[in-house]
């Protein structure tokens, strides 16, 4: 005992020194391995794809073609497949089609992209962001006190707090509040007039800071009395309009202190598939964007002509489609300017506020730089065009199979011979058939692991919308499509007596929405168009999971297997280039000329 005790700390060092070399070179040794593992993989899953799409025969009218998924994309892709000829299943584990992704999105279809997911800018503002937020050196209350959001009354009261100008909460602490804005308001009779309210208001301390009276008294009923009483109208006035404005502004620097149009699960962090799904998104921000960001401006254009095609083939659904452009409002000077340097002038008009305001009075309460017009741009209500969709599709012949979830491919000799479904009710069964079509969006690997493939590059990017029934005043809320730009990003979107509002970029795998988003959207819609919605009572709060690969590129082409289709990956653009996207894995399917390359 007492020689094991003399060598205890030679033994601990000798222990540390020869346990750290050990762990080094075993975590070396399991890093290598799994990148080799991982490389090997990626080369077996891209020999498998290659393959397969040299085995791939295309079909013929005739055929059963089984749907995974009835978004969107998968009623789209049944429509045009049931068109060609071929027998069309449809499998949904909701009970109706257009419940999850495409339920109540923004409707949106725009035909000028503004950037590529993937791109220079994007990698910036996330750059940007991740360190503002770690090392906390700026949030957006900060923009807010730049350039301000809530535009104040005009005339000699009015104060707009930008980076050039002191805020009221930068003055000495020592100066109360009611010297600083009579400071700011400059009134020339104030002086005579508190002097009078001294004498004749023997309990009224006017020296007390405003805080403390707001504490203290009724100030609306004091300032009417104070109006009535005096002839100060014009002065109280005045000072009412300043002390209104300065709490809104208030209000809005503690929401947009909170609010967070992009975020990242700190969860994902610990995630390999995320490290992988954002390796992919660096690389491609610097990989031949104007390449990429030509090919996506053919592909919105074919995809929303052939949509209004449908609409007008298919004239009894009403989905309130209509053309009257967006305005995309600009509060940062550098946004504006590369707005106007990068504009059609074809398809966009640069506008002042005054332009803006005369078409959307509703904006007046805003303060913003200016906007630009996008004159071809649409919107549509996208879940009512799915389901009276569906409805044609199934009147023509294609089966729904409702509350039924797709689990596995089964595989014979290398080709999908059935898929095996569960039926909510029932339990599973096989359901023969000849090809199948993917457009399951964040779900797409669910059907795959039993055949091999456990994993796409799709991320769930989570969005948040509020609807509700509009006030009938053109001054409380947009009569059109209007985009608050960055560091906000707020969609306002018009259907019919329908309002609704969308917001949030939230990279996530967790299925129950945040509520503190939803709160956060609520707050901003309320701040800036306080009687938006002539009820609160019917409110409809939604979350939907978009599936969005690392340039928001859709997955369109042959699977791992020959006789399967991947239609999915659309991110938030899936209303705008599912017709196209369907269009493509039709003509893919029956062999026919491709209108774009997949």
């Amino acid at each position: 005992n007492a020689l094991w005790s003399f060598l205890i700390p030679r033994k601990l060092h000798l222990d540390s020194t020869i346990t750290m070399t050990l762990i080094r070179q075993l975590a070396g040794m399991t890093t290598a391995g799994f990148l080799l593992a991982t490389g090997v993989r990626q080369l077996k899953l891209r020999r498998q794809l290659r393959t397969a799409g040299e085995r791939f025969v295309p079909g013929s009218p005739g055929q059963h073609v089984v749907i995974i998924g009835s978004g969107v994309i998968g009623v789209t892709t049944a429509y045009e497949l049931n068109k060609r000829g071929f027998t069309v299943t449809v499998v949904e584990r909701q009970s109706q089609p257009a419940m999850e992704t495409s339920h109540a999105n923004a409707g949106t279809l725009n035909y000028v992209i503004r950037t590529l997911t993937a791109s220079p800018e994007n990698l910036k503002l996330a750059v940007t962001h991740l360190l503002s937020r770690v090392l906390g050196n700026r949030t957006v209350a900060d923009d807010v006190r730049e350039y301000g959001f809530l535009n104040e009354p005009d005339g000699p009261s009015a104060r707009r707090i930008d980076s050039t100008s002191t805020s009221l909460e930068e003055k000495d602490n020592d100066e109360s509040l009611s010297e600083q804005l009579q400071n700011t308001l400059a009134l020339p009779d104030l002086d005579s007039a508190l002097e009078d309210i001294r004498e004749r208001f023997e309990n009224f301390d006017i020296q007390q800071t405003l805080d403390d009276l707001f504490n203290s008294i009724d100030l609306e009923a004091d300032l009417e009395a104070l109006k009535t009483k005096f002839d100060l109208s014009t002065e109280l006035d005045q000072l009412q309009s300043y002390i209104e404005n300065f709490r809104l502004e208030q209000e809005m620097r503690e929401l947009l202190a909170k609010f967070e149009f992009f975020g990242i699960d700190n969860a994902l962090w610990r995630s390999y598939e995320f490290w992988k799904w954002s390796f992919n998104f660096l690389m491609l921000c610097f990989w031949e964007t104007a390449d990429r960001r030509e090919y996506v401006n053919q592909l919105v254009n074919y995809s929303l002509d052939a949509l209004v095609e449908t609409a007008a083939a298919e004239a009894q659904i009403d989905f309130n489609f209509r053309q009257h452009g967006s305005l995309t409002l600009f509060f940062e000077q550098d946004q504006y300017d590369q707005e106007v340097a990068n504009r059609i002038p074809a398809q966009t008009t640069i506008l002042t506020r005054e332009e803006v305001i005369a078409i959307e009075p509703s904006l007046a309460r805003i303060n913003f730089i200016g906007a630009s017009q996008h004159h071809k741009d649409r919107v549509g209500n996208c879940s009512q065009y799915v389901q009276e969709l569906a409805k044609v599709c199934q009147h023509r012949g294609v089966k729904f199979l409702f509350e039924h979830s797709a689990s596995d491919l089964n595989v014979q000799d290398g080709h999908i011979n059935s898929i095996k479904v569960v039926s909510h009710a029932d339990g599973p069964r096989d359901i023969d058939c000849d090809f199948v079509v993917l457009c399951a969006g964040v779900e797409s690997c669910t059907p795959l692991v039993s055949s091999g493939w456990d994993w796409l590059p799709i991320m769930p990017v989570r969005g948040y919308t509020v609807t509700g029934t509009a006030s009938e005043d053109p001054t409380n809320v947009p009569q059109e499509y209007v985009l608050l730009e960055q560091p906000l990003h707020v969609l306002g979107t018009r259907f019919g007596p329908k309002m609704r509002f969308a917001s949030h970029a939230e990279i996530t795998t967790a299925i129950e929405p945040d509520t503190s988003r939803l709160d956060d959207l609520q707050e901003v819609v309320r701040t800036f168009f306080p009687n938006a919605f002539a009820s609160d009572t019917d409110l409809e709060l939604w979350m939907g999971r978009r599936p969005m690969t690392s340039d928001s590129m859709p997955i369109v082409g042959v699977g791992h297997l020959p006789n399967l289709l991947l239609c999915t990956g659309h991110g938030s653009d899936g209303w705008r280039w599912s017709h196209g996207t369907a269009k493509l894995t039709t003509a893919l399917l029956a062999g026919d000329p491709l209108p774009l390359p997949l």
